[in-house]
């Protein structure tokens, strides 16, 4: 026997379930999402497109579908803030007035975001040891064409062949 549902339990965990998975991994996918919330592999078909039309999971799922547009729009924005970091880093940053190499500790959030890794080398010099830091960067041009395409400066270029004769034409050319 099934239990009844209260007014403030409109939908089953399952009916949840399959709204989540239609919306998400299985991408639009009725069956699938069906199957993967628990329902049999038999019914699923006919389940799912039950579960499509039901008043109470299509609110649940444009309310769901709203929230996760607002957290995908964060990651894009999230993704678009980070390659700007790197668009914008300038190894001038990493250096104070007198020249010396700044520590890290003590570089703003935005410069040592671009910073991938660091080495320091000690290497003796006759008597003296000298100290050598090695800085690796991120890619600045990676990250300055990723923001292209993100915000859609430009169209995804794809080289197409050119064949270009030099001298003169074969003698099938001249008939």
């Amino acid at each position: 026997m099934k239990a009844k549902l209260t007014p403030k339990q409109k939908l089953r965990l399952k009916q949840k379930l399959f709204a989540d998975l239609y919306l998400t991994s299985s991408m639009g996918n009725a069956t699938d999402a069906a199957k993967r919330a628990g329902y049999s592999q038999k019914t699923a078909y006919s389940i799912g497109q039950r579960l499509l039309k039901n008043v109470e999971v299509i609110k649940y799922m444009e309310k769901r579908r709203a929230k996760l547009e607002e957290i995908f729009m964060q990651d894009v924005f999230d993704v678009m803030n980070k390659n700007k970091m790197l668009s914008d880093f300038n190894m001038k940053d990493l250096y104070d007035e007198n020249n010396n190499l700044i520590p890290i500790s003590e570089l703003p959030r935005e410069t040592a975001y671009a910073i991938s890794s660091t080495k320091t080398i000690l290497r003796k010099d006759g008597e003296e040891w000298d100290t050598i830091d090695e800085i690796k960067v991120e890619g600045k041009s990676k990250a300055l064409a990723e923001l292209g395409k993100m915000k859609k400066l430009y169209e995804e270029y794809t080289p197409q062949e050119v064949i270009i004769r030099i001298g003169y034409p074969d003698d099938d050319d001249k008939k």
